[in-house]
């Protein structure tokens, strides 16, 4: 767990928050290198939303901020950009 004003991401990769706290600031977090990402999928932003997929469980969106507006899957990757995970709210869970 990192905090989210501490994350630095490294030269040629991208940061993906999976499960983060806003309040507190801690965050669970994958540094993707770049190269990687493109020798693996022609969509960068779909292959995030598999990434967190398989290691969450669970459908979501990526966003540029804890919270955030919804990218859309066609977004343009940036190196040493963060990006969120926000999963979707599961039907009949209140919390």
């Amino acid at each position: 767990m990192s905090s989210d004003s501490t994350i630095s991401i490294a030269a040629g990769h991208v940061g993906l928050v999976l499960l983060g706290d806003g309040d507190s600031g801690s965050s669970f977090y994958l540094e993707i290198p770049v190269v990687a990402i493109n020798a693996n999928s022609l969509d960068p932003a779909r292959y995030l939303l598999f990434v967190a997929w398989c290691v969450l469980g669970a459908e979501g969106m990526l966003s540029l901020e804890h919270g955030g507006e919804a990218l859309g899957p066609e977004v343009n990757i940036q190196e040493e950009c963060i990006y969120y995970y926000v999963r979707e709210p599961e039907e009949g869970v209140l919390c």
